[in-house]
């Protein structure tokens, strides 16, 4: 009987529901563990049990398919016909294995102990199911109503062969779920034979407000609401006040009282999922139903995984605005433990020399910085709260991603974020760091004399750096120590030797404009503003193009490219096996950039220096221009020629006066504005040198058995790596592999809320789509670079990796500089987000590189492969002809039979 059943659950086949909870995931799998979790907790769950995982694994060994998955997880996931293939053959091999009979037996009789031949639903518990990180909701197969033992047990083996069916091994194909660590149990339980049932949401996955609950509901059984097969009664509620906020009454309703649930059932069941939640300590999607007594009984409950995670100590109450502060710079991947710790110190060092208001403990920063998802946000609620201070940072946040200035302006209607006053307040942040900084001397003196600043700010960043040299003596202390002063330090030292010239070059450029009042158009004035000289971003790209210029006329070099993957390029270079002129010429390269990387503000990540492989991926880009065309140091010097020449125009217009200040102003503006891009060059240099310090301290963690390797100090704040070197104790490895397995959730979430409240609910905008009158949609953004292209859309979400053709548009959610090695070969740049100062459109304007930025939902309108018009004039992109080819979305792999290296 079921009741004699061992509780051992590791070597159990089968255990009663309640027996086992989150502690017994690996032999229950999720939906189990989550069901005897409520079990214990004393909810109402319909009675039944659990074939585990060790049963699975039996039956899995009789139908001898391990072969087969090793085969599943060696396969590429762009082979999808191989897949779903080797799956066929998998279910074919489960669904044909007659079952051992002593557990068949056993199977039988807990069915049996349930009570005379009841009606059951077989559900799959995959032990990659139902988890905080992936619900896989609907990938395996659900059997109702299965009566009799003979039936159940083929219902069975039929569950265990759908965590093989096509969407399931796709599902993790995709999300890098290794096939081999997956195993399946299955749940059965007594059938509710419900006279209504549906889904409970304890928070609004459609906004993400955590204080509002949804209940979809329809007569009968929950399949159909849950398949979507039937339009279901849906109440939205407000948890905190126990009101309805909305009410639609689905297609099945009750004609008599006009909905499934009565409004006192629709509160009873969100206090129990609050309940639920409560329990679990996290937002749950919740599958109920009531019996024809009313019973409520509780068929399932998972975490909602689509919600973005907030910062700690955030509360509806207290109502907060948090924004992101690396959106707009093309950065939405998750951010290493060590990189957020970085940005906390650096934002200190920011806050410290702008308003002498550094926060007492370095190393956690501002209370305006907090972080969710392993992403920093800044906490703008006392901007927001002022309507001076609203305004003006609408006309700031424009300048960088327009997209997050509408967000802002979607906030006025928030009644419960109502303007407070505040303009005092706001009035002294503009003052104190104006009069703590000496601000309008150094941008007078930046104007008049911009070499002599110059050479004074490179000789204190120069001083910053040679004090973060390592010496011999140093302890790994010292070492951390040095970085943390570096980060510190630099920090402080960045606004003025990097911010201050491009402002003052911006307020040379609009008494320019001023002076030009009707005799120059906006356009012209942006065409003066083209080729700037001195960016460190444009020499950059340049450098890497000569080199390719360099290297294309040796034969052996590009049979070298034809043969072998950018990866074993860069173990060729690091093991100095390249051929001599490849080899000396990316060493010079990288000692002038090689600070830089992909997604390069996480100094957790490696530089170029360290993995060249991106490098190599952009060279082969770079020889597949055909030699003698329009070439990209064509594009840069035509850039150069049509923004001197214009601003030699402007200057003949006016009087005699006016000409010599208009001529005057816009060199000068030319000279302070090529120099905008420096301050993340010599971010860039903080984080690589950090990076060696920090490694050096892994390496002795790693030797002292705390770290198993080097690179985990990257997962660790600076007090934690203090503590480590102190104490022989400290249990690292358990920390750092939690939060790798956080990082690896986290770089599958596809969407990062630019501004998010503290409640959870993410502010939306409408996305205006007009028709151009050729029957093609046009996407409007905003102009960031004159000119009109048109070509193929290439959309990618990372550089890494990417292959982008010669005369390709670039399609991005926003760019670093870790992106404009790409930009050499690109005919046009969209970005989803960015403004007319960010970086993507300040380099776009570099190479005279058509672009539009601000596009919303251009990752989700746009795909690969379609032919697209970008108009950098009028901010459109027309959408010509869309491609059959499927959107890719991520870089491309670098494949050796279709790169097409140009021989001269």
């Amino acid at each position: 009987m079921v009741s004699q059943l061992s509780v051992d659950v590791e070597h159990s086949d089968i255990i009663l529901l309640g027996e086992a909870g989150q502690e017994a995931l690996a032999y229950v799998g999720g939906k189990a563990a989550n069901l005897g979790e409520l079990v214990r907790a004393g909810f109402r769950v319909p009675r039944g049990f659990t074939i585990t995982t060790h049963a699975y694994a039996k039956a899995a060994g009789a139908a001898k398919i391990d072969s087969l998955i090793d085969a599943l997880a060696n396969t590429p996931v762009s082979d999808t016909p191989r897949l779903t293939s080797i799956a066929s053959d998998i279910r074919s091999r489960i669904t044909s294995t007659p079952l051992d009979n002593r557990l068949s037996a056993a199977i039988v009789e807990a069915y049996q102990s349930l009570g005379d031949n009841l009606s059951v639903a077989v559900r799959s518990s995959a032990t990659a199911e139902d988890l905080a990180s992936a619900s896989f909701a609907g990938q395996q197969d659900t059997f109702l109503d299965i009566c009799g033992g003979e039936v159940l047990v083929d219902a069975i083996r039929r569950c265990w062969a759908s965590l093989w069916n096509d969407r399931a091994v796709l599902y993790r194909a995709t999300a890098c779920i290794d096939q081999r660590e997956v195993r399946l149990a299955v749940v059965v339980q007594t059938m509710v034979h419900a006279a209504t049932a549906g889904v409970l949401f304890t928070a609004n996955p459609l906004t993400g407000c955590r204080r509002q609950a949804v209940v979809e509901v329809s007569p009968g059984l929950g399949e159909a609401v849950v398949s979507g097969s039937a339009n279901p009664d849906q109440f939205v509620i407000d948890t905190a006040l126990g009101t309805i906020v909305s009410e639609h009454h689905g297609e099945r309703a009750n004609p008599a009282n006009g909905a499934c649930l009565s409004l006192e059932q629709v509160k009873d069941l969100v206090r129990i999922g609050d309940s639920v939640e409560a329990h679990f300590g996290t937002p749950q999607d919740i599958e109920f139903a009531f019996d024809p007594n009313g019973q409520l009984q509780l068929l399932q409950s998972r975490p909602i995984t689509t919600l973005f995670p907030l910062p700690d100590g955030a509360s509806a109450d207290d109502l907060r605005v948090y924004m992101s502060a690396t959106a707009d710079e093309g950065l939405l991947r998750p951010i290493t433990p060590m990189g957020l710790q970085a940005f906390r110190i650096l934002t200190g060092a920011w806050a410290d020399f702008l308003f002498g208001a550094g926060p007492r403990d370095r190393t956690a920063g501002p209370a305006a910085v907090v972080e969710a998802g392993m992403r920093t946000y800044y906490d703008v609620t006392p901007i927001v709260r002022s309507a001076l201070a609203r305004r003006l940072g609408r006309k700031f946040a424009s300048m960088f991603d327009a997209h997050t200035a509408a967000l802002f302006r979607a906030l006025d209607a928030d009644l419960r974020l109502a303007p407070r006053g505040g303009t005092l307040t706001v009035l002294r942040l503009f003052v104190v760091p104006i009069v703590r900084t000496g601000l309008l001397p150094h941008l007078a003196s930046s104007a008049l004399s911009p070499a002599r600043v110059r050479r004074t700010n490179r000789a204190m960043i120069d001083v910053i750096f040679a004090e973060s040299e390592a010496k011999a003596s140093d302890s790994s202390t010292d070492l951390l120590d040095r970085v943390e002063a570096l980060l510190w330090n630099g920090g402080r030292a960045l606004p003025r030797a990097a911010f201050f010239e491009p402002i003052a070059g911006a307020m040379v450029q609009g008494l320019a404009e001023f002076l030009l009042r009707g005799r120059a158009t906006a356009d012209e004035i942006q065409t003066a503003m083209k080729g700037l000289p001195g960016s460190t971003t444009v020499a950059l790209t340049l450098d890497l193009w000569n080199l390719a210029v360099a290297i294309r006329q040796d034969h052996e070099i590009v049979k070298l490219f034809l043969e072998s993957t950018p990866e074993a390029l860069a173990n060729m270079h690091r093991e100095k096996n390249l051929p001599h002129l490849l080899q000396e010429e990316l060493s010079r390269y990288l000692g002038a950039h090689g600070h830089h990387a992909t997604a390069e503000v996480d100094l957790g990540l490696p530089r170029w220096s360290e993995d060249p492989s991106f490098l190599f991926n952009a060279l082969a880009n770079y020889l597949r221009v055909p030699p003698g065309g329009f070439t990209p140091d064509l594009a840069r010097k035509r850039a150069v020629a049509d923004g001197e020449s214009m601003a030699a125009e402007l200057s003949k217009r006016g009087g005699a006066l006016r000409r010599v200040v208009v001529g005057w102003l816009l060199s000068r503006a030319r000279t302070l504005l090529g120099l905008r891009e420096q301050w993340k060059d010599d971010l860039a240099k903080i984080w690589a040198r950090s990076r060696i310090l920090l490694l050096s301290v892994g390496e002795a963690l790693t030797t002292a058995r705390r770290l198993e390797s080097a690179e985990d100090i990257f997962f660790l704040s600076i007090p934690e790596a203090r503590d480590a070197l102190q104490s022989s104790c400290q249990n690292l490895q358990t920390l750092v592999h939690a939060r790798r397995e956080t990082y690896r959730t986290e770089l599958r979430r596809r969407h990062v809320p630019a501004v998010l409240l503290s409640d959870g609910t993410e502010p939306q905008v409408d996305v205006e789509l007009v028709n151009d009158g050729n029957s093609s949609a046009a996407l409007i953004g905003n102009p960031a670079s004159s000119g009109k292209a048109r070509g193929r859309a290439r959309v990618l979400l990372d550089p890494s990796g990417a292959r982008l053709e010669n005369g390709e548009i670039l399609v991005a959610p926003s760019t670093d500089p870790g992106w404009t090695p790409l930009f050499m070969t690109a005919g046009g740049l969209v970005m989803q987000k960015g403004g007319a100062m960010s970086h993507g459109a300040v380099i776009a304007r570099e190479y005279g590189l058509p672009a539009v930025v601000g596009v919303a939902d251009a990752l989700d309108r746009i795909h690969n492969g379609d032919l697209i018009e970008v108009d950098g004039n009028r901010g459109r992109v027309t959408l010509i002809h869309e491609a059959i080819e499927q959107k890719v979305g991520l870089g491309s792999e670098w494949p050796n039979s279709t790169l097409d290296v140009i021989v001269p």
